[in-house]
Formats: C-alpha cells, structure tokens, sequence
C-alpha cells in the first residue's frame, strides 16, 4: 500500500461483502494475455450479475487469492463495468475503500481512480470519504516518483471534492507542486494542469 493510502472511513450500515462462487469465466479470462475485447465481454456480464462484481471486489482486496496478472485484469474489468453504466458501482463505495487499503499495485490503482474521479460519487460518499479522497489526490501530485497516467487521475479526483476555498488553495498548490516537477517534456499534463487550475480558481473566487 502506498504510505498516504490510510485507512478509509467506512458508511454506517454497510454491510462488509461476503465471498461468493467464482465465476468459470473470471478462471479463464483474468489471467495475463488476456484482451480488451474479452475483458469488454466480462465486463458487460458482469454488469448484469451482481455477484460477479462481488468476486471482482473480492479478488481486488485479496478476499478472493489470485495471481498479480488476474488481480490487473480483474481491475481492468471493473474500470469498463464503470464506463457501460456510470451509476452501476456506487453501491460499492465501501468496497472501494477496502480496495485502496489493499493494494499498492499501480497498474490497479490506475483503474481504481479513474472509476473515483467521477464526480458521481459525490452523491453517495460521506464527508469523511470526500475529504480522504481529497487528500489522496493531493499526496499523489506530491509524488514525483508516480506515473503521468496517476498524476491525471490525481486531478480528477480532487476536481469535484474541495467543499471550500481553502480546499482549492491547496489542491492548487499541489498541481503547481506537481506542474513544476513534470518537466517541460510532460506538455499535456501542464496544459491539463493549467486549465483546471483556471477552472477551479473561477468556481471558487
């Protein structure tokens, strides 16, 4: 686990999931080698079975034992449940926390934010659950050592979580952190940097 992957707060009267069968399809396909046309297919079953989502969680928190290739994919596949029905997992905002307390993975970490950089959530998480995601984004714009593709999602997930201006001041300190480290080089994150920082300092000002 990354060292600012704190515990997460949990909603009151959510019940924690309990393992469920593992779907015969899940054994063959989540497994290295495996394309996005199948992992579209699994995602569109899963879908329409809940229990599918179920074990996917469960094998993302460790619940369910599977090799580090089956674990990506099987992140893989919750990223494209997300894309066929934005709304599908917001049930699952707990599981979500056990997830990132979980994993240190990144190529999983990756499809997990992208999945909570939807400004969806903002229905259904707590204060306590905005205000973590919140600081996670920020210590991610602080690691210089991460991905570009996580400094994306970074953003994103402090997009729609400041509640107050004093939020905004420092997640713009943050992407001003992370625009001066990146490099003259990373040109597509700077100009993504730039325009939500002028978006942001225009909702808040």
């Amino acid at each position: 686990m990354l060292v600012y992957l704190a515990k997460y707060e949990k909603a009151p009267g959510i019940r924690m999931l309990s393992p469920s069968p593992i779907p015969e399809a899940f054994t063959l396909h989540l497994k290295k080698g495996v394309g996005v046309n199948t992992i579209k297919l699994l995602a569109a079953e899963a879908l329409l079975k809940p229990d599918w989502v179920d074990v996917l969680f469960h094998i993302l928190t460790g619940r369910t034992p599977w090799d580090r290739d089956g674990i990506r994919k099987a992140a893989w596949t919750l990223h494209h449940v997300y894309l066929l029905d934005e709304r599908s997992l917001l049930s699952h905002r707990d599981a979500f926390t056990d997830l990132l307390d979980a994993t240190s993975d990144l190529s999983v970490l990756r499809e997990i934010f992208k999945i909570l950089g939807s400004p969806l959530w903002s229905d259904v998480e707590t204060t306590a659950q905005r205000q973590e995601l919140l600081q996670l984004g920020m210590d991610l714009m602080y690691d210089d050592s991460l991905p570009l593709g996580i400094h994306y999602v970074a953003i994103q997930l402090t997009s729609f979580r400041m509640a107050q201006k004093e939020d905004c001041v420092a997640v713009q300190e943050a992407m001003a952190h992370l625009k001066a480290t990146v490099g003259l080089e990373s040109a597509p994150l700077r100009n993504c940097i730039d325009r939500a920082a002028m978006r942001f300092q225009k909702n808040w000002n």
